[in-house]
């Protein structure tokens, strides 16, 4: 069996909400060595529509909650997220 096929049989097994960070470890990989950034956008972009695909809610009063969403923007810093927030609640 070459290297090619055992991944492909272990991907097969992967339960469908890990996909997504399979499909991101992948496209971290291939742009690692292939040094193209707009390559790397496009993954993303794809990889985003993938997250927004996987996330839907088994609870009645969440569907169609993150359909509605829009991507994360690339340039998005959680921390300065956060600092922001943090500010604004307590008046700093």
């Amino acid at each position: 069996m070459t290297l090619r096929e055992q991944l492909l049989q272990e991907i097969e097994q992967i339960p469908e909400p890990l996909l997504s960070q399979v499909l991101d470890f992948t496209l971290f990989i291939q742009h690692r060595h292939s040094g193209d950034s707009v390559t790397l956008e496009v993954a993303q972009r794809e990889s985003s529509k993938a997250k927004v695909q996987a996330r839907k809610s088994r609870v009645k009063a969440f569907q169609g909650l993150f359909e509605q969403t829009e991507p994360v923007p690339d340039d998005f810093d959680e921390d300065t997220a956060k600092w922001e927030a943090l500010k604004e609640k307590y008046d700093l």
